[in-house]
């Protein structure tokens, strides 16, 4: 959609919050963007007779734009503590201006109408029940806790095992998801406590007699996404549980189980997160997009792999307040070798991910911030940045990492 042709649908909304009375209209976003010199080395050869390092990154300079968004979101009383409301929210790439960025590959990170958190809802003293496309609640309970926002390359990168913005099938393995066509009902505060509660149906069902690599005989994928909060002044802590149909296998499901919390005194906040997540793969004829599955393609998992892949990682982090302006981030994420019955023999796909960052707030809405990091990836490890991947060798083994200055700005 053009600016030409927002700029009038916004002129409208604002027109026509105008004449109901007790409407709600609000503008909001938030535009992120840094230089950042990043590569990606070390990358394992492709073959036995193949050269290391065929798949590496040289060093480069770019400019990224970091989950920028802009926002539009409205609300209307339907009945005494009770309030109908909308909300879209669309991605930005103001570095380059286009829909999509090279840099953006498989992160969701898009500058189309409504790409982000869009929904329609009732909310009141009984809670709020929306549909739409948004995090899931397994994603939305770790990701709050993250110093770097969940975004650019100092964002979690291991836990939830990708993030990505998409429909069942759009992603086998990310638990890190904004989840496209979910109906979500999150409950009201009680004692400091909450749940929230997500379902995906199955309509990328496909139709009978549809069968191909990458939609097997059976295939009806579906989403379930739960998490309990507990949220204090001082104290978070929070559980998390997401469970995929038909993700990774017909007739099997994949799951994760999150959990962790932070303190907080006086200036400083530390933090501690665990993860486990379990792959389920049913053998050729029932394995879901071989080609297109990362463990496959890093030679982690066979094409027609029987069986379990259990992946185990955890984080720590901490940040610091230095005065009324400054704060001090550091984050270190670990994720263990996968272990399981479907694992090749001898396949090593742990990492560790290290990153430091400075924030200093030049007002309530802006901050100039720097960030350092580097992800060491086993033999067969690919993990990457969260967003504006610099993207590892399909062969793993490329050790991702950048450092890069920048601004923030939110309104």
């Amino acid at each position: 959609m053009g600016s030409k042709a927002v700029t009038v649908l916004l002129g409208a909304l604002l027109c026509a919050s105008d004449a109901v009375a007790g409407d709600e209209l609000q503008w909001y976003g938030s535009v992120n963007m840094d230089i950042e010199r990043v590569s990606a080395m070390g990358s394992r050869a492709a073959s036995a007779t193949s050269v290391p390092g065929a798949y590496d990154k040289p060093a480069r300079f770019r400019i990224s734009s970091d989950s920028s968004y802009l926002g539009i979101r409205g609300t209307r009383k339907v009945r005494e503590g009770t309030d109908a409301y909308f909300q879209i929210e669309s991605g930005l790439n103001q570095d380059t201006g286009t829909a999509t960025t090279d840099t953006s590959t498989n992160t969701g990170i898009s500058g189309t109408f409504a790409s982000r958190n869009s929904a329609l809802g009732l909310q009141g003293n009984v809670g709020n029940l929306f549909l739409g496309t948004w995090e899931t609640p397994y994603r939305t309970a770790f990701n709050v806790l993250d110093p770097f926002g969940y975004t650019g390359i100092g964002g979690f990168a291991i836990l939830g095992h990708g993030h990505t913005t998409n429909p069942n099938a759009g992603n086998l393995v990310s638990f890190g998801r904004r989840q496209n066509n979910s109906l979500q009902y999150w409950s009201p505060a009680v004692g400091g406590f909450t749940a929230k509660l997500a379902y995906s149906p199955n309509e990328e069902r496909p139709a009978s007699g549809n069968v191909t690599p990458a939609l097997p005989a059976g295939y009806n994928p579906s989403l379930a996404s739960v998490s309990i909060t507990y949220a204090s002044q001082r104290l978070y802590g929070y559980l998390g549980y997401e469970r995929h149909n038909d993700y990774t296998s017909v007739g099997n499901y994949d799951y994760a189980v999150n959990a962790g919390g932070s303190l907080t005194l006086g200036a400083l906040k530390v933090g501690v997160l665990g993860e486990q997540i379990r792959y389920h793969f049913g053998g050729a004829a029932a394995n879901v997009a071989p080609l297109d599955n990362p463990f496959v393609i890093a030679d982690a998992v066979a094409a027609g792999a029987t069986g379990e892949l259990q992946l185990s990682s955890w984080a720590v982090f901490s940040q610091y307040a230095i005065g009324p302006r400054g704060h001090l981030r550091a984050v270190y994420e670990h994720a263990s070798d996968a272990t399981g019955s479907a694992l090749t023999p001898g396949a090593m796909t742990g990492a560790t991910k290290l990153t430091l960052g400075y924030g200093y707030t030049l007002s309530a809405q802006t901050e100039a911030y720097v960030v350092y990091t580097r992800i060491n990836n086993s033999t067969n490890g690919t993990y990457d940045f969260t967003t504006n991947q610099i993207g590892t060798a399909p062969t793993g083994g490329g050790d991702p990492r950048g450092i890069g200055v920048g601004m923030s700005y939110d309104f």
